[in-house]
């Protein structure tokens, strides 16, 4: 499982945030004409660190989550942008990360250890003319064990 998927899944997993986008969590191309709020999920960079008998095993990557809203939306595209990026991100309720910062555990099949996601930089952007867009920018940092060890 590369980064991505791994935060698509545990976006997909998130019920604050499928409340609002129910299951528009997209990997790398947001449709044409997709209803909005949505999301997509892209990949920024790897590093897979190696040692002279091969690579050790653990990766860290950073992904970009990418809240979108139209501008319209429900009277107020930026809040709407602003609430499905603060449902992404989510808080500790009784020490237990309940979004994407801060998050460790297993996910997918086969289960891959995820060590901690870590959100690394946050922007609001506009997008005039015919699309009418809000986006707000998550960039996080995944570090997870690609060999389940």
């Amino acid at each position: 499982m590369n980064a991505e998927g791994i935060v698509r899944t545990r976006l997909l997993a998130i019920p604050a945030l499928t409340a609002l986008v129910e299951d528009r969590i997209y990997a790398l191309i947001l449709p044409q004409n997709c209803p909005m709020p949505a999301v997509r999920v892209q990949g920024i960079d790897r590093d897979d660190p190696v040692h002279l008998r091969g690579p050790v095993g653990w990766v860290s990557a950073r992904v970009q989550v990418d809240h979108y809203a139209y501008r319209t939306t429900n009277g107020d595209g930026l809040w709407t942008a602003q609430q499905c990026a603060a449902a992404a991100h989510g808080d500790f309720s009784a020490g237990t990360a309940s979004g994407l910062a801060g998050w460790s555990g297993w996910i997918g099949s086969p289960p891959v250890r995820v060590d901690l996601v870590k959100l690394l930089d946050e922007r609001e952007e506009y997008q005039a003319a015919e699309l009418d867009e809000l986006r707000i920018m998550q960039d996080y940092l995944v570090h997870w064990r690609e060999t389940g060890a």
